[in-house]
């Protein structure tokens, strides 16, 4: 019992002294102690670093189908074509192409210069290189020939799959694909600074 007693009062006389430290503002207030750390922000090269390890940022991705023709003098002999097409002309050969493929636009993110980065506090500052073309895949699989007649070399047809690849990007070009990845990217930065602690955000490129 004696012990029990004086437990309670070593517990009171605990309690009082840490209220009256409480109010002489000598002691931290308890609450603080379960309470999570501020979120440190990184400096400025290691948040650098940190961008630029995610290398290429692919904003959008466009679909696109092309047919590609051409017509050019024949190299094979007029008899041998004219028994495997009668309506073809002497002289002359036709090929139409058509080709499926896929333009990737983003930003690369590599580029990103030293003075990019402006950090103050909570406020982040971004410029971010211009988007660009990343790749263009035009796989063979995705190329079907419509129309052979003639004879057409492998490297002649890959010369059109090739000219077809490039009107797939020229059609992206005009259908404004670096301004919608641009403001994509910019989205995206935004949101990933954001998650890393920062308030005020502003990307501009």
């Amino acid at each position: 019992m004696k012990f029990i007693r004086n437990t309670g009062i070593t517990i009171i006389v605990l309690v009082v002294a840490y209220l009256l430290l409480r109010q002489l503002n000598l002691l931290p207030d308890i609450r603080h102690w379960f309470r999570s750390k501020p979120l440190l922000i990184e400096n400025t090269p290691v948040l650098i670093e940190n961008i630029r390890d995610l290398n290429e940022l692919t904003t959008i991705v466009s679909f696109d189908e092309v047919v590609i023709s051409k017509t050019m003098e024949n190299d094979g002999t007029y008899l041998g074509n004219l028994i495997r097409n009668r309506s073809l002309q002497p002289g002359i050969k036709k090929i139409t192409l058509i080709a499926k493929g896929r333009i990737f636009a983003g930003v690369d993110l590599k580029l990103l210069k030293e003075n990019a980065i402006q950090v103050q506090k909570d406020s982040v500052s971004v410029q971010l290189p211009k988007a660009t073309i990343l790749d263009a895949v035009v796989n063979p699989s995705d190329c079907e020939i419509f129309i052979e007649e003639g004879n057409w070399a492998t490297v002649e047809v890959n010369k059109l799959k090739a000219s077809a690849r490039q009107k797939i990007i020229e059609r992206a070009m005009e259908r404004k694909i670096l301004e919608k990845a641009d403001q994509k990217a910019k989205a995206v930065m935004e949101s990933f600074l954001r998650s890393v602690g920062f308030k005020k955000v502003n990307i501009h490129s």
